[in-house]
Formats: C-alpha cells, structure tokens, sequence
C-alpha cells in the first residue's frame, strides 16, 4: 500500500521539486553499477514495489530516479518550501 501511495504522490506532482545547489557532485563514468544510500523509509518503498512487480529493486529505483530527473524543476529560492506547488 505504501508503494502505491508514493506512485501516486510522484505522478501527481507538477515536478520533482529540488532546492537550490548547496554542493557540487561529480558523475560516474564508465562504471557497470555503483552504490547509494537511501533512507529506510524509501527502501521499505522499493520492497514494496518490488514485491509487486516483476521489476528488480535496482530496476524500479533507476527509472524513479530517471523519472524524477526528466520532472526535475530547481527551486532557487532559498525561502520557499521544496514541496509547495
């Protein structure tokens, strides 16, 4: 149920809405995989939708981080609350 509540919550957003740059990162390049670290709360997100699907974990959280990628809107303001439309 969680998984289907944070698809929801994605596809209803008008963006992936980030603040600001703070720090600079630099790509992989040339690289089978690499390792990141996310929150209990969204890997519990990935279990569940793993388990309902016939998607791998690194599978659903490559195309949420792409989707987020191509929805991505930079919220300069530094005032302004990430998650407002």
């Amino acid at each position: 149920e969680f998984a289907v509540k944070a698809i929801e919550m994605i596809t209803s957003m008008k963006g992936f809405v980030l603040k600001g740059k703070k720090f600079s990162y630099k790509s992989k390049k040339n690289v089978e995989s690499v390792t990141i670290r996310v929150t209990p709360e969204a890997y519990n997100a990935l279990v569940d939708m793993a388990n309902e699907s016939t998607l791998s974990i690194r599978n659903i959280a490559s195309q949420a981080i792409l989707f987020a990628y191509a929805n991505l809107v930079i919220d300069r303001n530094e005032d302004a609350d990430a998650f407002n439309d």
